[in-house]
């Protein structure tokens, strides 16, 4: 029995042993520290918290960039209207390029310098277009046939323009449709040439400027909605707000009133248009 007396377990835990004072300290200074750190981040928590909820309310346009202009690329059908100056008398430019049309490119970059709220954009634009027709030249000895040799007319139409877009219906109620319409002056630089260079006709050369007035109305429609994360990534890239398609019809009569050439046409046109 003796011999087993040394071997009895202890009846003192662990946890009845008196723990040092100053161990304690420590663990109440980091508790103190945690809470100070909490007060101090929770108002930039909050407000960072905040800042995003009014993004996401606001939707991707809360990351747009701002917008001041438009480009265009457009092209389509150009016959200019020379013969309907001599009133069904002579038809010049029918006898030698026939009855077709030709296609017409053009650029436009627009100012959107005033935004009329709840409305659209107005301001200033400029455009410039090309226009090419190729054909072979009427013999002089019959002027029924033609000869081995071609004959070449261009035409370069600049305007001046003051463009009205509403774009309430897509920047407000969501509807992808932008109509507009432009109106300005034109100047339209021509010139016919041959296989000697410019056409010369009765000591008179082939080649002039006609002024006169030109104007538009057209529907834009938006292609952000088809794809709105690529289109976002694409302004926060490049600074492009919105891309369209169009189409339009254009009326211009630019005949120096009629003391020159009317290189004028009514026709219609399509491109795409980008808003930056």
């Amino acid at each position: 029995m003796n011999a087993f007396r040394g071997d009895r377990p202890s009846t003192k835990t662990a946890g009845s042993r008196k723990r040092p004072a100053g161990r304690a300290m420590p663990a109440v200074t980091s508790a103190l520290a945690g809470v100070v750190t909490l007060l101090t981040l929770a108002p930039a928590a909050y407000a960072v918290d905040t800042a995003l909820q009014d993004n996401r309310s606001e939707g991707r346009a809360a990351y747009r960039s701002k917008q001041h202009g438009a480009m265009e690329i457009r092209f389509g059908p150009y016959r200019p209207d020379i013969d309907e100056e001599f009133g069904g008398t002579a038809t010049p430019f029918q006898d030698i390029y026939g009855t077709g049309e030709t296609v017409m490119f053009g650029l436009e970059g627009d100012w959107q310098a005033l935004r009329i709220p709840h409305f659209g954009t107005f301001g200033p634009g400029v455009q410039a277009s090309f226009a090419t027709f190729s054909q072979y030249a009427l013999l002089e000895s019959d002027p029924s046939q033609r000869s081995a040799q071609p004959t070449n007319m261009w035409f370069l139409p600049l305007s001046a323009l003051a463009v009205l877009r509403v774009d309430v219906l897509y920047r407000e109620l969501k509807v992808p449709l932008v109509p507009y319409i432009k109106f300005g002056a034109t100047m339209t630089l021509w010139e016919a040439t041959d296989g000697l260079g410019v056409s010369v006709v009765d000591e008179v050369a082939g080649q002039g400027i006609s002024t006169g007035l030109t104007g538009a109305a057209g529907l834009m429609i938006a292609l952000n909605p088809i794809a709105p994360q690529a289109a976002l990534d694409m302004d926060n890239t490049t600074g492009v707000n919105s891309a369209y398609l169009f189409g339009e019809w254009m009326v211009s009569r630019v005949s120096s009133f009629e003391q020159g050439l009317e290189t004028g046409d009514s026709t219609w046109q399509v491109g795409v248009t980008l808003e930056f």
